[in-house]
Formats: structure tokens, C-alpha cells, sequence
């Protein structure tokens, strides 16, 4: 809990901090296409998720945010151990701090990219076998992703508020073992 709330100081003293362009900040919502990729996942699958957070442009072409946003994976494995077929679902909930730079804006369509740091703090299991046994496992990490971003950003409106898509992925193993990857699309409304 310390470690959040010195996250989330941080993060909103970098916001604020910065020099006033005229631009508000803006709060985000999202939905995350989750996957991951390595040694441990034999049939990975996607699952969903969410991002939720603020953001701030701090020039024309800079924007910093961050808030919480999920890492997630579904898988189908044999168990020895039990001589079963089993499901599993994954879901990791972080505080993530990123920033984007404009690439190039057309007026209608803004392309953008930027750096994502992510603490993951917990991780959500479910295990289901064939002989229909359910096993939940709720745990503290402490681990973080360190991913790249791409997307778009199109206007809803003339007052700041825009839709947002984009494609996420780590740029490092995560636990010497996954590589995240993301679809997401966000709404952000400017205040």
C-alpha cells in the first residue's frame, strides 16, 4: 500500500508540476485484448481486461499518464500431477505510468508512441480441470513490465475529448518468463 501511494504522489506532482499550454487533464476508461507469450505458455489465448487512469499533455507533442491497467493471459495444459486437462486464466493488476509523443497529427488522426512502466502488485488465478474442480489464487507480486506503445487517438467533439487505440507490448521478460502484449481501445474526457 506505502508503495502505491508513493506511486500515485509522484505521478500526480509530475502532472501538475508541469507548465500550463492551455490543455486540461483528462481521465481515461478502457478495454484491454490481453496476451502473453514465453516459455510457460504452451496454448496461450487472449482474456480481457480494463485501464482506467489520468493523463496530461505537458507540450503539443508530449502526454504523461498513468492509473491501473491489467496484464492477462488464458491457457490449456495437461497436469501430470493430476492427469487432467486443466484451464487457467491469469490476470495481473498494475499501476502504470507511461508517456507518448505525437508522431503526427492530421487533425483528424493523431499517431503517437511512447514507453509504459507498469508495477505489477497482483495476480488473479483460476484453475478449472476436466472433472470440474476450481481452485482461485489471489497473490501479491512484485514485478514490473517495461512495454512500448503504439496507437491513434481520433477527436469526439471540439472540447479535448478523444477515442484511443493501440497495441502494447513488453519490451522485456516479465518474471524472466512472459511477454505481454495488448489491443486496447480508451475513451478520454478532458476536463
Amino acid at each position: 500500500m506505502k508503495k502505491w501511494l508513493i506511486v500515485v504522489f509522484l505521478m500526480i506532482s509530475t502532472i501538475f508540476a508541469q507548465d500550463d499550454d492551455g490543455s486540461g487533464v483528462s481521465v481515461y476508461v478502457g478495454l484491454q485484448s490481453m496476451n502473453a507469450s514465453g516459455d510457460y505458455c504452451v496454448d496461450c489465448s487472449g482474456s480481457m481486461g480494463f485501464s482506467a487512469g489520468i493523463s496530461k499533455p505537458i507540450s503539443d507533442k508530449f502526454t504523461i499518464g498513468g492509473g491501473i491497467s491489467q496484464r492477462g493471459f488464458k491457457d490449456e495444459s495437461y497436469w501430470t500431477a493430476i492427469d487432467a486437462n486443466v484451464d487457467e486464466e491469469w490476470t495481473i493488476t498494475a499501476f502504470e505510468i507511461w508517456c507518448t509523443y505525437v508522431l503526427f497529427d492530421t487533425g483528424n488522426v493523431t499517431v503517437w508512441a511512447g514507453p509504459s512502466f507498469a508495477v505489477l502488485n497482483n495476480i488473479e488465478a483460476e484453475f478449472k480441470d476436466d472433472f470440474g474442480n476450481k481452485v482461485e489464487v489471489n497473490e501479491d507480486v512484485d514485478d514490473n513490465d517495461i512495454s512500448i506503445m503504439f496507437g491513434i487517438s481520433l477527436p469526439v467533439g471540439d472540447s479535448g475529448n478523444s477515442l484511443n487505440a493501440g497495441y502494447q507490448r513488453s519490451i522485456v521478460d516479465v518474471d524472466d518468463e512472459f511477454i505481454f502484449t495488448q489491443l486496447f481501445v480508451s475513451f478520454s474526457m478532458t476536463f
